[in-house]
Formats: structure tokens, C-alpha cells, sequence
């Protein structure tokens, strides 16, 4: 947290700065805008104003011009000029205007010029023309005598940049007067102002100007920037420019009516206050910034300060979390991401406590069940075995009945054999035959043992299959637990992955969150893997139990046809010992009755045969059950290895889920900031 701390400080301190530096920088602007707009507007007035002193200078002047048109003698001059030559025009007109022009040169007026029709300059005063000079004003009127109006405008003459007004006479004929605007001039007009003067011709020079550095008036030409926007494209220029001082210059054109570009005026204010007013802003803003820098790095600490214990308490609840401790419980932090982020810790504390609470239940009964389902395959393994063992022993009687029958039936066909010694052997045939009748009713007895036998195997078939249903039962419900299992597991997975999500977004303080989110993730994958292996081994059981079922219900029949054939064997001995004491009686009738004794003998050798058969028969029928009982047995081992997997794999997911920690006596909680 302490790299927090200094993060947050370190960030205070940077929107600080950065907040000043705007804060000022947006203030400098607009109050230097707002300065620089107010020279704006004054050179702007001082420059249009004196565009209005020329206007009116080039207005009298031309009113001047036009009397002087308007006189007879002027026009009876320029009449004359036409017949006698201009320089007879001249002197007539120079009666008229030279005693004015003395008069006027004090009024501001530096020339006057009289063209005739031709453009031909008859009359000048005030310039000191010689006789064939080509003067620029006779340019202007030339524009006058074409299109016969009268016009006032600022350019570039014979004296440089002048006023003239041009009037148009009737004799054909234009009368210019003009003043030159020379730096005497634009010293007049300044008088006592603070601001300075300069005038350009058409091409950029300073013909005129008030600007002087060192002692000697400025000489340089107009900007380039100026010229390339004011003589070309006829707009007005504004900047700071450094001419011998920081000035502000307003350079506006001087345009012919017909729009063309004559020239440009130039007026420069002097930039000290703007200095002045910046430094004093740039000094207001450096005491501003460093009060907002202090305040920023204050504020900034206490808000550091505040979220740091707020989130200790994230922190704390978070260790208890990752050590498993599912009863931790945030109170409320505030409205903020803080608080917001403990209420979402919150919530997914207590959706995860119930599911675990959820999966504690079901896994002590999948535990119970499991246990259950071991005792139940070692029951149904230690019946099956006494079933195996029981049905060895019957085989084994039924064998010793076989190998006595085949024995009867050797002596019967002996007798039949030696029919011709039958007198000599009477004594012992007596014998013979009482030692049959002892044997056949110990068959008997081992016959009835037999019936016995199968009858508690048929038992013990009955009682395995409704062992049977009941574990397949058993295993349905312990699929269905699985299932629930595998349910749960999801959606601890799914809250697992919305803990992650919820984590990153908290950034660094979140990550021990996070890594406690991925562990229950992982708990819930293997959880749910479990479950997929129990609801398999499960399927797969109640598979194998239907198998064995089937094949009890099998045996059980099979078992009920060997006590049918057993009751048979019974009936069948029963006969052969009425047979054989029948033979005993016939031994002691032999004397009398040795004639009978070869019929007697062939009934006795048929029923041997017979009883053979059915021995034979039985003994098949035991063989087939004891294949049936090994079958059982090999399946029910199974059971009980399955049994005891699960009830291993059940303890492991109780054991897994025991690590957490749902209930407590004491209520805990984090004290709030």
C-alpha cells in the first residue's frame, strides 16, 4: 500500500501541476487575447482614422481642384493651349492660379498640376517641373479624361506618396492638386500621440514615417508577410514587431476606388504595457500554481490516506478468504469503487458459502451412500462365495452319485452276463443286492441333500436379486447426487470466473482475491471431474448389475430345473429301490423262480441306465450353476472394488470441502473506515 500511497500523491501532484499549468495557460490567453484584442481595436481606429484625415485632406483638394476646373480662365486656357501650344495655355493659367497656391501651400497644399485633353501637364506650381517632364499624375489624369469624373485618392507621385483630388474641366482638360504626405506631415499628425507612422507605396518601400532608431528615420521595406497579405491580397496585417521596441503593428491598404492596391498605412503602438501586463500575469500565475500545487498535494493525501485504510480492510478480508475462512463479511465502505467492490466481495462470500454449505450436504450423503454401497458389495460378495462353495459340494455328491451308478449298472450287466452262474452266486447277489438298496437310499439321501442345496441356492439367487434392485437403485440415486455434484461444481466454476473478473477490474488490489478465485475454480473442476467419474462408474455399474441380473434370473431358472430334476432323480432311485429289493426278492426266489432271472436281470440293467442318464443330467446341471455362481462371484468382486473407489473418492471431495469454513459461533467483521 505504500506504493499506492505514493502513486496517488505522485498522481495529486501531477494533475496539480497539470490543472495550474492550464489554469494559467487558459488564463494568459484569454487575458492576453483580451489585451492583444484591445490593440487590435486601437491601432485598428488609429489607421481608419487616418484613412479618414486623408479622405478628408484628398476631399478639399479635390474641392480645390474642381473651383480651379470650374474658373473661366482655366478653361479658356486650356481652350487657348489647344490653338496657340500648351505653353500659351500655361501662362494664361498661371495669372489665375499662382497668387492662390502662395496662399494655399500654408493651408497644407504642395502642388497643382493642369493637364490638357491630351494628358499633357500645361500648368504645375509647387514641383519645379522642367518643361518635357513625365510626371505619375498624369496617369491619374488620363483616368480622369476617360471616364470624366471627377476622383480623390492616395498613391505614389512625383513627391512620393501623395493626396490628390483630380477634377475634371470642360475645356477638356484635369486640374490636380495634391499634398504629400512626407514625414514632416506624418510628424504633424502624430503630434504628442505615443504611437508612430509609416506609409508604403505600392511595392513595398517606406516612403514616409514617424519610426526613428539611432537618430535616423526607418528605411526598411514592408514584411514580407505584410506585403504578400496587404499589397496582394488587399487585407489589413496585425503583429508584434520589434522595431528599435516591442511595437504592435496595424498595416492597412490604400485603394483606388476601382479596388487596386496604391499602397499601405502603417500604424505602430508601443508594446510596453502589453509586456508589462504579461510578466505581472505570469508572475500572478506562479504564485496561483504553487497555492493549487500545495492544496492538490493536501487533498490528494487525505484521499490516499482514506482509501488506504479502506482498503487494508479489502485486504484483511481477503487474506481470511484465501486461508478458506468463507465467514468473513465486509461492512458497508462507502458508495464509491471501494465500496462497491466490498459489497461484490461480499455477495460472492455469501453465494459461495451456500454453495459450499450446498456441497458439504450432498457430499456427507454421497459419503453415506457410498459407505453403504461397500458394506452392500461385501455382503452380496461373501453370499455369492457360500453360494460357489455349496454348489462344489453338490457337485461333488452328484459326481460320487454318477460314479455309483456307473458301478450298479457294470455289476447289473455283469449279472446279466453271468445269467448261467446266477445259482452259484445267489449268496452273493443277496449281499450285492443289499449293499444297493443301502447305497441307493444313501442317494437318495444325497438327492434330498441336493434338493436342499439348490433350494437354498435358489434362495440365495432371490435374495442377490433383490440385493441387486436395491443397488441399482442405490446407484440411480448416487448418479443423481453426481449430477447435482457436477450442477454445483459449474456453478462454483461460473462464480469462480465472475471473482476473477471482479478481481481485475480491482486491480492490484484484487489480485489475492483473484488467486483465492482461481483455487475454488480449480476445486470446482476437480469436483466436477469427480462427479463425471462417479455418475460413469455409476452407469457403468447399474450396466453390469443389469447384466447380472439378468443372468440371476437365468441361474434362478436353471436352479428351479435342477430341483425338477433332482425331485426326478428322487422318484427315479425311489424306483430303483423298489427294484433292487424286487431283485432281492427274486435272489430268494431264485430256486424256485431261475427262469425269470435273465427278464429280471434286463429291467434291472434298463433302470441302471436310466438312473446314469439322470445322474449325468444333474451333473451338467451343477456345472452350468457353478459357471453362473463364478459369474456371480466375478461381479459382485467388481461391486465391492467399485463400492470401495467411491467411498474413497466421496471421503476426498468431504475432506475437500471441510477445508472451508461456512459457520462460526462469534459473528465477525471488518470495522468500517
Amino acid at each position: 500500500l505504500k506504493s499506492l500511497k505514493a502513486k496517488l500523491i505522485l498522481w495529486g501532484v501531477v494533475v496539480s501541476i497539470l490543472g495550474v499549468g492550464l489554469t494559467a495557460y487558459l488564463l494568459s490567453e484569454t487575458s492576453l487575447s483580451n489585451l492583444e484584442m484591445a490593440y487590435h481595436s486601437e491601432a485598428r481606429a488609429r489607421a481608419h482614422g487616418l484613412l479618414e484625415v486623408f479622405n478628408a485632406i484628398g476631399t478639399t483638394n479635390l474641392g480645390i481642384a474642381k473651383s480651379f476646373a470650374s474658373s473661366d480662365i482655366v478653361n479658356e486656357g486650356l481652350k487657348l493651349g489647344v490653338e496657340a501650344g500648351k505653353g500659351i495655355a500655361g501662362f494664361k493659367i498661371e495669372r489665375l492660379i499662382n497668387p492662390i497656391f502662395e496662399k494655399m501651400k500654408n493651408e497644407g497644399i504642395d502642388f497643382v498640376i493642369v493637364f490638357n485633353d491630351k494628358g499633357e501637364w500645361v500648368y504645375e506650381a509647387g514641383l519645379g517641373l522642367k518643361e518635357d517632364a513625365v510626371v505619375p499624375e498624369a496617369q491619374m489624369a488620363l483616368s480622369v479624361l476617360n471616364s470624366k469624373t471627377d476622383q480623390k485618392t492616395v498613391f505614389k507621385g512625383s513627391k512620393g506618396m501623395e493626396v490628390i483630388g483630380c477634377a475634371y474641366a470642360e475645356a477638356g482638360g484635369v486640374v490636380v492638386v495634391g499634398t504629400v504626405l512626407s514625414n514632416e506631415l506624418l510628424d504633424k499628425m502624430k503630434g504628442m500621440e505615443r504611437f508612430d507612422l509609416s506609409l508604403f507605396d505600392m511595392t513595398g518601400e517606406r516612403v514616409a514615417t514617424t519610426l526613428i532608431i539611432n537618430g535616423e528615420r526607418v528605411k526598411s521595406p514592408i514584411l514580407d508577410e505584410a506585403k504578400e497579405k496587404v499589397l496582394v491580397a488587399g487585407e489589413e496585417f496585425m503583429e508584434f514587431v520589434n522595431v528599435g521596441a516591442p511595437k504592435f503593428a496595424c498595416i492597412i491598404p490604400l485603394t483606388h476606388s476601382s479596388g487596386l492596391v496604391l499602397g499601405a498605412l502603417g500604424v505602430y503602438i508601443p508594446a510596453d504595457a502589453y509586456i508589462s501586463a504579461r510578466k505581472a500575469m505570469m508572475e500572478r500565475t506562479l504564485i496561483i500554481g504553487g497555492i493549487l500545487i500545495a492544496l492538490g498535494v493536501l487533498i490528494f493525501f487525505f484521499v490516499s490516506v482514506s482509501i488506504s485504510r479502506r482498503v487494508d480492510r479489502v485486504k484483511e478480508a481477503l487474506s481470511l478468504l484465501a486461508s478458506g475462512d468463507l465467514t468473513v463479511a465486509l461492512p458497508s465502505l462507502g458508495s464509491d469503487e471501494v465500496g462497491v467492490m466490498a459489497e461484490a466481495l461480499n455477495g460472492a462470500v455469501s453465494s459461495l458459502r451456500e454453495l459450499l454449505s450446498e456441497v458439504r450436504g450432498q457430499s456427507e450423503d454421497v459419503t453415506e451412500q457410498s459407505v453403504k454401497l461397500d458394506e452392500l458389495g461385501s455382503r452380496l460378495y461373501n453370499m455369492v462365495m457360500e453360494e460357489h462353495e455349496s454348489v462344489v459340494s453338490l457337485k461333488g455328491d452328484v459326481e460320487s452319485a454318477a460314479s455309483a451308478s456307473e458301478e450298479t449298472s457294470a455289476g447289473i450287466q455283469e449279472v446279466a452276463s453271468s445269467a448261467q452262474s446266477v445259482a452259484q452266486a445267489v449268496g452273493r447277489m443277496e449281499k450285492e443286492s443289499n449293499r444297493m438298496v443301502e447305497s441307493a437310499r444313501n442317494g437318495m439321501v444325497h438327492v434330498d441333500e441336493t434338493v436342499k442345496a439348490v433350494g437354498v441356492v435358489l434362495e440365495s439367487a432371490r435374495r442377490v436379486s433383490e440385493e441387486v434392485r436395491n443397488l441399482t437403485m442405490s446407484l440411480s440415486q448416487i448418479s443423481d447426487i453426481a449430477s447435482k455434484i457436477s450442477g454445483i461444481a459449474d456453478q462454483t466454476n461460473l462464480l469462480a470466473l465472475n471473482a476473477a473478473i471482479e478481481a481485475a477490474r480491482a486491480g492490484e488490489a484484487g489480485r489475492g482475491f483473484a488467486v483465492v478465485a482461481e483455487e475454488v475454480r480449480k476445486l470446482a473442476e476437480e469436483s466436477n471431474l469427480a462427479a463425471s467419474e462417479i455418475d460413469g462408474l455409476s452407469r457403468k455399474m447399474v450396466e453390469e448389475i443389469s447384466k447380472l441380473e439378468s443372468m440371476m434370473k437365468e441361474s434362478e431358472g436353471a436352479v428351479k430345473r435342477s430341483v425338477d430334476l433332482a425331485n426326478l432323480t428322487r422318484e427315479r432311485i425311489e424306483e430303483v429301490i423298489r427294484a433292487i429289493e424286487a431283485v432281492g426278492e427274486g435272489i430268494r426266489e431264485i430256486v424256485t423262480l431261475t427262469e425269470n432271472q435273465s427278464a429280471a436281470t434286463e429291467q434291472m440293467a434298463a433302470a441302471m441306465d436310466s438312473i446314469v442318464k439322470s445322474v449325468r443330467h444333474v451333473m451338467e446341471v451343477v456345472e452350468g450353476i457353478e459357471g453362473a455362481v463364478d459369474d456371480q462371484l466375478r461381479l459382485s468382486e467388481e461391486v465391492r472394488e467399485i463400492g470401495s473407489k467411491l467411498s474413497d473418492q466421496a471421503k476426498k471431495l468431504r475432506d475437500a470441502v471441510l477445508k472451508f469454513r461456512v459457520e462460526e459461533k462469534e459473528e465477525r467483521g471488518i470495522a468500517p473506515v
